[in-house]
């Protein structure tokens, strides 16, 4: 066997000084090919089907009954189907709206908006906003930055939402 390089002369010598020592110490030097793998078990795994009944009527869905779903409004008047959130005892919170910002904190949120979205997101954007005040001033924030083509689609969605 030929060594091509000093690096490798080394790390023979290192090898060969490390196994000496190894036999000194009555150490068997460890194998590097990997044990193979013992069988994997034969015995079928058991399906849900197969288990043992627990004695009560088991839970089955109406659709498969072949029921309609139940569409209709809870006590509440709110549609079953609507998001609901929960206190921490479990009950059904009434909505809140959000808490109102002052108007510098909308210009610093609107203002962080049009540093980070591009021009197209900014337009699907403005028909998502909501909130009259927060539309305000995001078309101040537009105009400010000479977006005039992007403020003029806000004060359109502006006038939708203020019903005008």
């Amino acid at each position: 066997m030929t060594v091509p390089n000093e690096y490798e002369r080394q790390r023979l010598a290192r090898i060969e000084r490390n196994d000496k020592l190894l036999k000194e110490l009555g150490i068997q030097r460890c194998h590097t090919t990997v044990a193979a793998r013992p069988p994997k078990s034969t015995r079928p795994r058991v399906k849900p089907d197969n288990l043992p009944d627990e004695g009560g009527p088991r839970r089955r869905s109406r659709r498969l009954q072949g029921s309609e779903a139940d569409l209709g409004d809870d006590v509440t008047g709110q549609s079953q189907l609507a998001p609901k959130s929960m206190d921490h005892r479990g009950g059904v919170k009434a909505y809140r709206p959000p808490p109102a910002m002052d108007e510098s904190a909308l210009d610093a949120h609107n203002v962080h908006r049009f540093r980070t979205m591009s021009h197209a997101a900014l337009q699907k954007r403005i028909w998502k906003i909501r909130r009259p005040e927060k539309l305000r001033s995001f078309i101040n924030v537009l105009e400010g930055f000479q977006e005039a083509e992007l403020a003029e689609e806000a004060r359109l969605a502006l006038g939708e939402l203020e019903g005008s």
